[in-house]
């Protein structure tokens, strides 16, 4: 290593790390999709692993609809929380929750359809 240079390691923790947080400047229009409007429902609720998702909204992909709500405005964080499976390893399931501007967009759409009336 040559005077005044950086070990590796160092150069690599330099590396600006990319936010994974989804960010979307899209406003969140609404859904007619029975699915979608099944995960929004729980989510309110309260937050859910992947799989209780899987199981209330009657897909077996909820990733992938997390991922159609977050293209329509919402954010839907992941959150990874250390959990024992059932052969006792170490995991990291992810919880999907709603923030408090998802949960003011939702609460505007539903508003919206009341005044309708196609709520």
């Amino acid at each position: 290593m040559r005077k005044g240079q950086l070990p590796l390691i160092a150069e690599l923790t330099l590396v600006d790390i990319k936010d994974c947080t989804p960010k979307t400047d899209r406003k969140f229009s609404g859904t007619d999709n029975r699915r979608e409007l099944r995960a929004i429902n729980a989510l309110m609720t309260r937050p859910r692993r992947r799989e209780e998702l899987d199981r209330i909204v009657g897909a077996s992909n909820s990733p992938d609809l997390v991922f159609r709500l977050r293209e329509q405005g919402l954010a839907i964080p992941c959150e990874r929380v250390p959990a024992i499976d059932r052969d006792g390893t170490q995991v990291k399931p992810g919880v999907y929750s709603l923030t408090n501007e998802d949960r003011r967009a939702i609460n505007a759409w539903l508003r919206k359809q009341e005044a309708k009336g196609q709520v």
